[in-house]
């Protein structure tokens, strides 16, 4: 924003920010992909793991952390979700959020949270390596 203001003639582009529209300026913009459809995917390849370890009608539970309770989360963990669940129509999600982008002790506590829940795969929509670590 402070790049925008000094030059006004220059467009910048700021990739999952929120602030351009609040700024005031016409040359400061955000934008996002559509991060859903690579969740799906990644849902797909997860739910091809399940089955091949448990079987297509496996019944297990699977967790998500998520940073906030966020669209974009929730678009991501449905997409997610769904990938999962086109291959293994049985399984169950949980979802935890941390409150954070990027804590990696409550990040970690949170997959751990989940597995002992029961839950035998976790994904995520937050920021730190804890989660895989965990």
């Amino acid at each position: 924003i402070q790049a925008a203001q000094e030059y006004p003639d220059v467009q910048f582009c700021h990739a999952t920010g929120y602030k351009a529209a609040s700024s005031g300026l016409s040359n400061m913009h955000n934008y996002f992909t559509s991060v859903y459809q690579s969740r799906y995917v990644s849902g797909v390849v997860a739910g091809m793991k399940l089955a091949e370890l448990y079987g297509a009608d496996t019944d297990v539970k699977i967790g998500y952390v998520g940073a906030y309770s966020y669209a974009e989360v929730i678009s991501g963990f449905t997409a997610y979700f769904l990938g999962v669940r086109s291959i293994c129509p049985n399984v169950t999600m949980e979802v935890k959020y941390t409150g954070s982008w990027a804590n990696q002790a409550l990040e970690k506590e949170t997959a751990e949270a989940l597995i002992a829940d029961g839950c035998v795969l976790i994904s995520q929509h937050a920021d730190t390596t804890e989660i895989g670590r965990a």
